[in-house]
Formats: structure tokens, sequence, C-alpha cells
């Protein structure tokens, strides 16, 4: 009997020992993923503070040029529902990483990740046309380039340029979005013991 009972005792201290290992593990990737966040939760917050500012300068931009002031509605209404759904796919609630198991958790940022891989199609089109069709009023403003004319070869080079960088500038930040979405699901998926390989997306090329 006081073989059974130290065996008991002892599967007793192995299960407490096990569950406070557990914690500080879970206490752990709580800290990592806040870290992990904090650049994407920054990066929706300076969009929706830059909002009004780009309101701002566009609204006098095509008030002063006499340009349509449709540039700069189209402009707003664009940024006001980009910030809305960014604010959904992209933002991190701090609150949501303490309520959430890490499995709830992983699948929050699975849903995250399928969203934006539907928003970005959806949302680049749209720009690159408002944009095509913001430079194209721009270059040819006789308030801002008086007599001088430009070319429509000229005016299309330019116009490709810009919006070929505008691409690329877009490309990268979603890229590092979804890349730091990745190497949170990475991290959850090695904690469960379901992801042994030795390599992380830090190092992934």
């Amino acid at each position: 009997m006081d073989e059974i009972k130290a065996l008991r005792d002892q599967m007793a201290k192995m299960k407490s020992s096990l569950d406070s290992y557990a914690i500080i593990n879970t206490h752990l990737m709580h800290t990592v993923i806040k870290e992990r966040s904090k650049g994407l939760n920054r990066l929706v917050i300076g969009e929706i503070i830059l909002i009004p500012f780009l309101c701002l300068f566009f609204f006098g931009l095509c008030y002063v040029l006499d340009m349509s002031m449709w540039i700069a509605i189209t402009m707003a209404v664009g940024c006001i529902i980009s910030a809305i759904f960014d604010f959904k796919t992209v933002r991190v609630p701090s609150k949501l990483i303490g309520q959430l198991s890490l499995r709830d958790f992983k699948a929050y940022l699975l849903r995250q990740k399928r969203q934006r891989a539907i928003q970005m199609p959806i949302e680049l089109p749209r720009s690159v046309i408002w944009l095509a069709w913001f430079l194209l009023e721009y270059i040819g403003n006789y308030k801002l380039f008086g007599d001088i004319i430009v070319d429509n070869t000229t005016k299309f080079i330019a116009v490709g340029v810009v919006i070929i960088i505008a691409i690329v500038g877009i490309a990268v930040i979603y890229l590092s979005i979804q890349d730091t979405n990745n190497r949170m699901i990475w991290e959850i998926e090695a904690m469960e013991g379901k992801n042994p390989a030795p390599k992380s997306p830090d190092t992934q090329q």
C-alpha cells in the first residue's frame, strides 16, 4: 500500500510539474505573439491616423488645381473602406491573445490570412486604376504646367513607372504582413508539436 501511495504521489507531482510547464510555455508564447503583432497593430493605427491628412491634401490639391473633386472623394472612400477591412484582417487585438486558447488563436490567424488573400486582388486593381486616373489628370493639368505640352507617350511611361513602384511597395507590405502571420502560426504549431521541422519561417527562403 505504501508503494502504491508513493507512486500516486510521484504521479501527482509529475502532473503538477507538467501543468506548470504548460502554463509557462503558454505564457511565453503569448509574449512572443504580442511582440510579433505590435508591428501589425502599429501599421493599422498609422493608416488610420494618416487618412485625415491624405483627405485634406487631395481635397486641397483638387480645389487649387481645378481637378475633379471625384478624385479626392473616391480616394477618401477607398482609404476608409480599406482601413475598416485592415482593422479586421491585419490588426491583432491584445485581449484576444490572452482570452483565446492557442488552438483558437491559430484559427483566428488563419482566417485573417485567408481574408487578406481575398482582399488584396480586390483592392489592388482599384488602387491602380485610381492612381492612373490621378496621374493623368495631374500631368495634364494646365494650372500646374501651363502651356507645356506633354506627349501621350511620356505620360503613359511616367504613369507606368509610378504604378509599378506603387505595386512593388504594396506587394512588399502585403508579403511582410503574411510573413509575420506565418511566423506566429509556425510558432504555435511548433509548441503543439505539429511542426517538427528545425527551420522556422525566419530562416526559410
